[in-house]
């Protein structure tokens, strides 16, 4: 072959496909040849594999994700969608932006969240993360979340979680001989798990979710398939088994539109953080509740055959003198 010079006579003599060009540009580099840009062209425009050291920015170009679920949270009714857009800033560098609307418990909650971090997609992620939802019981009910996020991006292994402090509302009201109240204290809270992909389309995850003072077991889903070029759809499925009634299960239809076509591990990873604004409806569901009112607190009833000073009983009616 006559040194480095003849590898645009390789590529003259062998067909063009990506398959030649892999073995060819191994071929040059073992040999140590300075070869050129032109005929590593199939090895750099090939996506880095999972755990190499490659320097991919934080979020590969806007992209964007939508899903409707339904099921039960906290032992309520829950249904509706979620949507995220992931933003490059530049670099190692990105924000997400989610939101969340829908009903719970037939009642209509709505919820927003933002993400800031830094990301090697080859290797993990750091950030800041910030959550609050809207709960349209008892004139209005929230939850806000502010803490740290992180992944470790370990081959097919992904290890990820958040944790901080959430607070929220404090409030009760009277209806008839019932106290409905909604208590949102201010404490610590996580949410981590462990992922593995099956394949590069399937991801199976368990975890811990410790929110409205309890803890949580949690299991969870997804399998993705392609739609067309750059859009992959994915059908999901989460699970929750805590103290008490602290349970629940949902999943659903979602939808990832990116710049590239890529498989659901890459999208988890190069794309957009993940996100779960349901964990703060079993907070809201978790912290809500009844009793009844104490017999000190309710309204005495007139007796019915007695009527006020200055009135008569006449034919089962109070009349005056």
């Amino acid at each position: 072959m006559g040194g480095v010079s003849t590898g645009m006579n390789v590529r003259a003599r062998w067909p063009s496909t990506a398959v030649f060009g892999r073995i060819v540009g191994g071929i040059l580099l073992l040999s140590g040849g300075a070869a050129s840009a032109a005929d590593l062209e199939p090895l750099v425009t090939k996506a880095p594999a999972l755990g190499t050291p490659a320097y991919l920015p934080a979020v590969d170009g806007l992209n964007f994700k939508a899903d409707g679920f339904g099921g039960t949270i906290a032992n309520r009714t829950a249904y509706g969608s979620q949507a995220a857009v992931s933003i490059p800033l530049g670099g190692q560098y990105g924000l997400q932006l989610d939101g969340a609307l829908g009903s719970f418990d037939d009642r209509f909650f709505g919820s927003v969240a933002a993400h800031a971090f830094w990301r090697d997609p080859a290797r993990g992620l750091a950030g800041l993360y910030t959550s609050n939802t809207f709960w349209d019981r008892m004139g209005g009910a929230f939850v806000g979340r502010f803490g740290g996020e992180g992944a470790l991006y370990l081959n097919r292994w992904t290890l990820q979680g958040v944790a901080g402090v959430e607070a929220g509302s404090n409030k009760s009201e009277i209806v008839g001989s019932i106290i409905n109240t909604i208590d949102v204290r201010t404490r610590f809270f996580d949410q981590i798990s462990a992922s593995y992909y099956l394949t590069d389309d399937l991801r199976l995850s368990i975890g811990h979710a410790y929110t409205d003072g309890r803890n949580m077991l949690t299991l969870g889903g997804e399998w993705g398939f392609p739609v067309s070029a750059n859009t992959m759809g994915s059908l999901f499925v989460e699970g929750r088994a805590g103290e008490g009634d602290f349970h629940g299960v949902y999943g659903g239809l979602r939808l990832y539109f990116g710049n590239h076509d890529k498989a659901l591990i890459r999208r988890n990873r190069e794309d957009d953080p993940p996100s779960d604004q349901n964990l703060n409806l079993f907070t809201l569901g978790g912290a809500s509740g009844q009793q009844g009112v104490p017999q000190t607190q309710q309204q005495p009833t007139p007796p019915q055959n007695q009527c006020p000073s200055g009135q008569t009983l006449v034919n089962g009616h109070c009349v005056g003198l």
